[in-house]
């Protein structure tokens, strides 16, 4: 009995890798991720927010610094920081660190 929508057997390349299902993929993958390496780069990526986030704040606010004068004006990276500590404490620092966090994420 000849049935036309039956397929047969499929070819095998000879250099074509095995078929694993997209779950069994993940899992192997997650297998292969010590928990030591994800402690560290979730910890760099924390630290590094931390401590670079108010420089880039900083820089920021120097390049839109253009001499308007309901803008402060900063003399230095000193004069900077401590006028923005004393004018919005220190959480002034780290304004918009969790949308600038959310969208390094997407990298």
């Amino acid at each position: 009995m000849n049935n036309s929508t039956s397929q047969g057997p499929q070819p095998t390349y000879p250099h074509s890798p095995p078929q694993v299902s997209p779950r069994k993929e993940v899992v192997k993958l997650l297998s292969s991720v010590r928990l030591e390496h994800l402690v560290g780069g979730v910890s760099g990526g924390v630290a590094s927010t931390l401590i670079l986030h108010p420089l880039d704040l900083i820089k920021t606010r120097f390049a839109v610094n253009d001499g308007l004068s309901s803008r402060p004006q900063y003399r230095g990276l000193t004069h900077a920081f401590t006028s923005i500590i004393k004018d919005e404490g220190v959480r002034g620092l780290y304004r918009y660190t969790s949308k600038s966090t959310f969208l390094e994420l997407e990298y």
